[in-house]
């Protein structure tokens, strides 16, 4: 009965790591792709922006955030 419990607590610790590193490298990638995203934005002409219909400050805005403030800001 022990070594069953053990190796049930051993497959739940190895899931929950394995939840933590899927998370923090989500995450990263979020961090990743916020930054790339925000560099193209900021290079973005007049023309681009009114495609997408953000002004020339809402993109100076956007892209000064920092890459690891990924929570969106829609309004």
């Amino acid at each position: 009965m022990a070594t069953r419990s053990i190796s049930h607590l051993s497959a739940t610790s190895g899931s929950a790591a394995l939840h933590s590193v899927q998370t923090i490298w989500g995450a990263m990638c979020a961090m990743a792709r916020a930054r790339s995203t925000r560099r193209l934005l900021a290079e973005m002409d007049s023309r681009l922006l009114a495609d997408i219909g953000a002004s020339r400050g809402d993109a100076q805005m956007e892209a000064a955030r920092p890459f690891w403030d990924t929570a969106s800001r829609r309004r």
